[in-house]
């Protein structure tokens, strides 16, 4: 239950960064076309960066990791300074943070089908879209929260979020990384007795 829960709130919190920012755009840069067309190429690196990471540092890390350069991300684009007469670090540092929202976008997917038991895995994937589809309909709506409030206040709101998740995914959930897929519910609580039972030992075998 914690997983299905943990992993619904990252599918909406991943959903209201990217629809949030993209929809934002125009209240960060005054060339719109080569803020999106930046940010098209941001989502391609995405595909890279994510795939390398899976393969080497695992499921679980690579959420992480994500979630985490989303929170730096953004509280680095708190800072009001600018590069050139055109680009600001407000600027640079969302075009960074799409990149590893993308990341996540992936990641979640395939985290989640591997999280989940077979048996009810069609059941949480469905939630977890809906959870999704609500972020999407909230995220536009924050970003018009830049004509109402400092701009500070609405990044570091995403960026506080971002790093919650982070550290909620270490504590909340596991790596599937090289484990089998269970098939029903019990087999991940077998799981979890199973390394609680290799805990134990290795501590007597310790002392």
């Amino acid at each position: 239950v914690v997983s299905t829960q943990s992993t619904g709130i990252c599918w909406f919190i991943v959903s209201l960064f990217y629809y949030g920012l993209s929809f934002g755009w125009h209240k960060m840069s005054k060339n719109i076309f080569v803020s999106q067309g930046f940010g098209s190429v941001s989502e391609l690196v995405a595909c890279t960066v994510c795939f390398t990471l899976i393969s080497t540092a695992g499921r679980k890390k690579t959420q992480m990791t994500a979630f985490l350069g989303i929170g730096i991300c953004f509280a680095i684009a708190m800072a009001n300074v600018s590069l050139s007469s055109t680009w600001k670090l407000q600027q640079v540092a969302c075009l960074i943070a799409i990149v590893f929202i993308g990341t996540e976008f992936i990641t979640v997917y395939l985290y989640t089908a591997e999280l989940s038991p077979t048996s009810h895995r069609g059941m949480i994937m469905s939630l977890c879209s809906g959870a999704a589809r609500i972020g999407s309909f909230i995220g536009p709506y924050l970003s018009l929260l830049y004509d109402v409030l400092d701009r500070r206040i609405v990044l570091g709101l995403f960026g506080g979020v971002g790093l919650l998740t982070s550290v909620a995914t270490y504590f909340l959930l596991e790596d599937s990384t090289g484990v089998e897929i269970p098939e029903v519910p019990s087999d991940i609580q077998g799981r979890k007795r199973l390394e609680e039972d290799e805990e134990d030992a290795k501590q007597v075998d310790s002392i």
